[in-house]
């Protein structure tokens, strides 16, 4: 994996370097930010499997993501842009009456796209790096939701509510392509999609401990497809 971010890496400053040779240094002036949402097609079959029993109930398929997205333009390097893009989403299961499952992901990014346009709409394909934070829990709740009664029963080691949980952080790499329309020369809509390419796991057990035998491949490799909203200066 690291060899294909290396090798994407001189892909980029090659095709820079042909575009400065080609054009004189004069760069686009813009910057945008905003909200975007999507989906991202995640795979919970493996999460399921590993964390429930076989005739329970899982998660379904596929994460609704959303959060902050923004860019600015190299003016040094002609028609590229750097990027930052911060997403989270999370779904949650109950099992049985007493017994819950529960999904969250965040990730960020920074990284670079070359664009082109066609009218007002910009074309905007290149990659980014970042890293990402899963977290899984099992839930055991015994209905008691009074507060007396939970620290009563706490200290009395009578307590029947309880859970684990699991967290890893990556590494990842992102191929993807933005189409942006503008609105105005002050607001644009925009489409996107990407492929998150995972580079290592890093499972800790309560955040803290490491974590011995776990499950490989419990999280995958995803496409994603969002739309965002964005305010700013947007380059024509």
């Amino acid at each position: 994996m690291f060899n294909l971010l290396r090798i994407s890496l001189i892909i980029v400053l090659v095709l820079n370097y042909e575009i400065l040779a080609q054009q004189t240094l004069k760069g686009r002036f813009g910057f945008g930010f905003g909200y975007q949402s999507g989906i991202e097609f995640a795979d919970f079959s493996e999460v399921n499997k590993t964390f429930l029993k076989q005739d329970e109930k899982g998660l379904q398929d596929n994460l609704i993501i959303k959060g902050f997205t923004a860019y600015f333009y190299f003016l040094f390097l002609p028609d590229t842009r750097i990027t930052f893009n911060f997403l989270t989403g999370d779904k949650d299961i109950q099992v049985s009456s007493t017994k819950f499952l529960n999904y969250e992901k965040s990730y960020w990014s920074f990284g670079l796209e070359y664009t082109f346009s066609i009218g007002h709409l910009n074309i905007s394909p290149g990659f980014s790096i970042g890293k990402t934070t899963d977290f899984i829990e099992l839930i055991t709740f015994d209905g008691n939701i009074n507060y007396l009664k939970i620290i009563d029963d706490y200290n009395s080691k009578i307590f029947k509510s309880n859970s684990i949980n699991f967290s890893n952080n990556s590494y990842h790499f992102i191929p993807v392509i933005n189409l942006e329309y503008s609105l105005s020369r002050f607001s644009a809509l925009c489409l996107k999609y990407s492929y998150q390419i995972r580079l290592n796991d890093d499972w800790k057990f309560l955040r803290k401990f490491a974590v011995e035998n776990f499950p490989e491949n419990l999280v995958s490799n995803n496409h994603s497809l969002s739309l965002g909203f964005l305010i700013g200066f947007m380059s024509k």
